[in-house]
């Protein structure tokens, strides 16, 4: 029986991808200790196509500009599309741009 006084269970293990950048894996593990399990799983998939997207325009993800990060909404909005075809709804581009504004703000 757990008494007041016991410490927190560990949070599962995170493998972290090799594609990952470590400030993205950084910020997944944050989540995880904070046991933000889905808020990761969630954030993984659009952290890393943001660093996929920067890497290909030879911009480090951490050093952005805010035209940089305009850009890729536009290209969330007008360019990309779901594995299955259709573009991003609204609402995804919506999550998408909250999970990198939260990623910005934790490495501030």
């Amino acid at each position: 029986m757990a008494t007041t006084s016991d410490p927190p269970s560990a949070p599962p293990h995170r493998r972290r991808s090799p594609d990952e950048p470590s400030d993205v894996g950084d910020f997944l593990d944050d989540l995880h200790l904070r046991r933000r399990i889905q808020t990761a799983r969630t954030a993984s998939p659009v952290l890393l196509r943001l660093a996929a997207w920067l890497r290909e325009r030879a911009v480090d993800a951490v050093g952005a500009t805010t035209v940089d990060l305009q850009a890729y909404q536009s290209y969330l909005v007008s360019e990309y599309r779901t594995p299955s075809g259709p573009p991003l709804a609204r609402s995804t581009v919506s999550t998408h741009i909250a999970i990198i504004k939260g990623w910005y703000r934790w490495l501030a």
